[in-house]
């Protein structure tokens, strides 16, 4: 395997450092010929590597960011989220959800007290303890 001529080498290790760069040749607004060649001219102190020195994407900003930084961007989303909410509307639907617990819980009320009648009754009159099947018709 050769080795990399020593100017190829610092030129790679330029690039690296400059990730900005691998985008224009991927868009191709430049070519590595054209790059490196430059590099080779101008060296890496010139001001036309300024743009690819300080232009950093979305994503790479966001990956730089410290964890609590992101945490507060959360929290504020949360709170703008929650001063949009209209309050009348969710105190609205509170008490639908409410409602309809308490109807669900009346219901249930309702078949254990008629289960536990049956059951007592049936108990009363000497009748073994089966549970109740409200599908169940004996005939007279």
């Amino acid at each position: 395997m050769s080795k990399l001529n020593p100017k190829v080498a610092e030129f790679k290790e330029f690039v690296k450092r400059h990730p900005n760069i691998v985008k224009d040749v991927r868009a191709n607004k430049k070519t590595w010929q054209e790059l490196y060649e430059d590099w080779y001219m101008f060296g890496e102190e010139d001001s036309m590597w300024e743009k690819y020195k300080s232009v950093t994407s979305d994503d790479e900003k966001q990956a730089k960011r410290p964890t609590a930084k992101k945490e507060s961007d959360f929290m504020s989303q949360l709170l703008s989220m929650v001063k949009n909410i209209d309050m009348n509307e969710l105190q609205k639907n509170l008490n639908n959800v409410s409602g309809a617990i308490s109807n669900v819980q009346q219901l249930l009320e309702q078949f254990q007290n008629f289960k536990g009648a049956t059951t007592q009754q049936n108990h009363k009159a000497g009748r073994p303890r089966n549970p109740y099947n409200p599908f169940f018709f004996q005939k007279d």
